[in-house]
């Protein structure tokens, strides 16, 4: 159970959505009526958001059927997707509606820095929450930059990533709802991937004012040997950002070369992370540590950085 989804209380009547997730097994739930309330996990059971028209027909359980069956096998590819969630407040997701995995990394930019929204592996046809955005604040709604990159199932092989920048704007909304690929609901779509034989010199954008599929425009790069993950290395106007968003992007940065690293087959590759007060390099091989596509991490060259950098072989 995660942020996001729409629940109901097992012994009551309360109906809502997941809004924190809460210790001791206790989650917040945000009720129909506006009310939060905390509840236990073991409490609630998930709401398929197609059940209530299910109990409306009287044609049986075919009808749920069909419904799922648009939703899983409709248009094919990737997507941003934007559900009403409440009067003001639309679901953003990133859904993948693809027979691969997808290794994804959403971010929102500014030419001075970008900050990463959501990332992680998602599944085929499944999604990755982005959060939940005002619509009454859509013109400051950020210019968005996805990375993403399609693993295939029959030989575990990468493809080359996919890179993509684009703004939603008010054209996505002026065209009627529809019902979203794998999330079994009605709302509004961009398809970011290369679906469609779209010409490769369209930018994104303009197939965006269109309402056409979003095309990718960039293919990643080989990285360096040695990635420095300082932030003056990173963004030239740093001084602006907090602590927190410095030490985010320095891991986004980490993340996406650890990740072309892999693609291209490099045998190993070398962050300099610093000593500082030890974070990030502590949120560094924590992360490492989780990996199952690295063989070891280890301090790289002491008599150079001492205890400041680390080299990751890979697999």
């Amino acid at each position: 159970m995660k942020v996001g989804d729409k629940v109901r209380v097992i012994h009551g009547n309360e109906e809502g959505h997941v809004i924190k997730k809460l210790p001791n097994d206790l989650v917040e739930i945000e009720t129909s009526d506006g009310f939060t309330i905390p509840v236990l996990e073991a409490d609630l059971v998930l709401v398929a958001s197609a059940e209530k028209d299910y109990f409306k027909k009287e044609s049986g359980a075919g009808d749920l059927n069909k419904v799922q069956d648009i939703a899983q096998t409709g248009n094919k590819g990737l997507f941003i997707c934007m559900a009403q969630y409440s009067d003001i407040l639309y679901d953003v997701t990133f859904v993948n509606n693809t027979d691969n995995d997808v290794l994804c990394s959403v971010n929102k930019f500014t030419p001075q820095h970008q900050t990463t929204l959501a990332h992680g592996a998602v599944r085929s046809r499944s999604s990755l929450e982005i959060g939940k955005w005002n619509i009454q604040d859509l013109s400051t709604w950020p210019m968005l930059k996805i990375l993403a990159i399609s693993v295939s199932k029959k030989a575990f092989n990468f493809n080359p990533f996919q890179e993509s920048e684009f703004k939603i704007n008010t054209k996505v909304f002026k065209a009627d709802k529809s019902l979203l690929p794998v999330l079994n609901k009605k709302g509004y779509s961009v398809q970011i991937d290369a679906v469609s034989k779209q010409s490769s010199s369209t930018s994104i954008q303009e197939q965006l004012d269109n309402n056409q599929p979003a095309t990718p425009t960039k293919t990643l790069k080989k990285p360096e040997d040695k990635v420095d993950l300082h932030i003056e290395k990173l963004i030239q106007d740093h001084q602006q950002l907090t602590s927190q968003e410095i030490i985010r992007t320095q891991l986004e940065q980490f993340e996406k070369s650890l990740d072309a690293a892999i693609v291209f087959e490099m045998n190993a590759i070398t962050f300099i992370h610093g000593i500082g007060n030890g974070k990030l390099k502590h949120e560094i091989h924590k992360k490492l540590s989780r990996r199952k596509d690295i063989n070891y991490f280890e301090d790289a060259e002491k008599s150079k950085f001492g205890y400041g950098a680390t080299k990751v072989v890979l697999k």
